[in-house]
């Protein structure tokens, strides 16, 4: 299957999902994710207005930037888009804060997905969640790194923080490692065409 991973400058990645462990106890959905996740498609501004601790901070890994916002104190930020130049969420917010939307969330595979209270075999962290599909691309390339799979509302990005021209592979799932979530409802491609208007209006020539 293939999946919008990410990043302007037409960065596209193939997206997917797996399986794995029949030792565990019951398998955990992918639907039964942190609460957080509620407030996906809030704008900005409502953000910032009911969270007013969080500041912009981006989120990288792998060769993938996104613009997000986070309050410090927490474990998980609000991802809007992914890019690797600017418009920046900061620099957008006075303008279109009331139209730029919450994508997604970027955090760590411990945090999102509440089976992984240890590090595991990528198979057994699969057959938990109940995947049966999923993309890893261990060639060195952009995108390279990242293991990807789906469910029916949102594509779930995971980044081997070990991954390097000797240590291609995945084989174990561990709780430290980078998620990029990333909303089927299109609020990230919404938000993009928000930073291309914004780029149009202030003159700038794109990398879109």
């Amino acid at each position: 299957m293939k999946k919008l991973f990410a990043a302007l400058i037409a960065m596209l990645l193939l997206l997917s999902s797996c399986g794995a462990d029949k030792s565990d106890p019951a398998p955990q959905k992918t639907d039964e994710l942190p609460a957080f996740f509620s407030e996906l498609g809030k704008t900005l501004n409502d953000l910032k207005t009911e969270h007013p601790a969080i500041t912009y901070t981006g989120a990288a890994a792998g060769g993938a930037g996104a613009e997000c916002v986070g309050d410090p104190s927490e474990n998980f930020s609000y991802f809007f888009y992914a890019t690797q130049s600017p418009p920046t969420l900061e620099m957008m917010a006075e303008e279109y804060g009331d139209r730029l939307k919450c994508a997604g969330f970027s955090s760590t595979a411990g945090v999102v997905f509440s089976a992984l209270t240890k590090n595991m075999p990528m198979a057994d962290f699969l057959e938990v969640l109940g995947i049966t599909d999923y993309d890893y691309l261990s060639e060195v390339v952009p995108g390279g790194g990242w293991l990807s799979f789906e469910n029916e509302d949102y594509y779930f990005n995971i980044y081997n923080a070990d991954f390097s021209e000797e240590n291609r592979e995945l084989t174990e799932i561990k709780s430290n490692y980078h998620v990029l979530v990333y909303s089927k409802a299109n609020y990230g491609e919404l938000n993009s065409q928000i930073c291309q208007e914004y780029g149009e209006a202030h003159n700038w020539e794109f990398f879109y």
